[in-house]
């Protein structure tokens, strides 16, 4: 086919105009987000561009769209979950059953240019060799992605990273580094959540904890305060002030005893 030289140039011409579509869809997501600073318009923007290569693919072969489509449909419930502000952040473990959509699409793309390849000296030996070169770099990012997830402080800066200005990631990296001892690290990343997200009365007991593990009762009551200024009723500041005022009495008793 590719002696043809009309097909060569209709072939050519599509490439190019391909990829030059694919610059004018990010040209326009981001001038969509400098026009209204809103990232759900330019999330729709982005859907409708991903459906429109969907509808384009099905011409071309039925399981590329397949794939797609299925990799679109089951990541629809953690992102609505997510928009509405109480899904995980670290969503990736959630993104391999829709994984499948995307290995389905990539098998289908490559059989295809197994089959093309047949007709070209070399042309198997080529797309073998960069078969290879992509199994081998999917299964090294694997490796690292298993790194990552085995170190709950390493998954939690990375979704920090990710999403700074979330209160989740800050709460769950000062849970990991509170649960490997390192309270006094743990701390500022309580205050980080509570400062995004004042009204959860989670992050105020934990930080209380630290504290009172750090022997800084007095930081501590003070965020068990302000946690009943947000819950007046909230057991579990009662409770843990009635631990700080006792330790404070035993403070108090301990410096009193040691006086001549």
């Amino acid at each position: 086919v590719l002696k043809n030289a009309d097909y060569r140039y209709f072939w050519a011409g599509q490439t190019v105009s391909a990829i030059g579509s694919q610059f004018t869809v990010v040209a326009m997501g981001w001038h969509m987000l400098e026009l209204t600073d809103s990232a759900l318009l330019v999330g729709m923007l982005g859907l409708v561009a991903f459906l429109g290569a969907v509808w384009g693919l099905r011409r071309v072969h039925s399981l590329l769209a397949f794939g797609l489509l299925w990799f679109l449909v089951i990541q629809i419930p953690s992102s609505v979950l997510f928009t509405l502000g109480i899904g995980e952040p670290m969503a990736e473990h959630r993104a391999y059953v829709a994984a499948i959509g995307l290995f389905l699409t990539w098998g289908t793309a490559f059989a295809m240019l197994w089959s093309r390849a047949a007709t070209r000296p070399w042309g198997r030996a080529i797309v073998c060799a960069a078969g290879v070169l992509f199994v081998g770099q999917m299964g090294l990012k694997t490796m690292v992605r298993n790194a990552i997830w085995g170190d709950p402080v390493l998954l939690s800066r990375e979704a920090i990273g990710l999403a700074p200005e979330h209160w989740v990631p800050r709460l769950l990296l000062a849970e990991a580094l509170r649960h490997t001892g390192r309270c006094g690290e743990a701390i500022p990343e309580y205050r980080a959540a509570i400062s995004a997200r004042p009204q959860e009365e989670f992050p105020y007991t934990k930080l209380a904890g630290c504290l009172i593990e750090e022997r800084r009762l007095d930081e501590a009551e003070t965020a068990l305060l302000q946690l009943r200024t947000i819950n007046p009723e909230s057991r579990d500041a009662s409770m843990v002030l009635g631990i700080v005022a006792t330790l404070k009495r035993g403070q108090v008793e301990s410096a009193t005893a040691g006086r001549p």
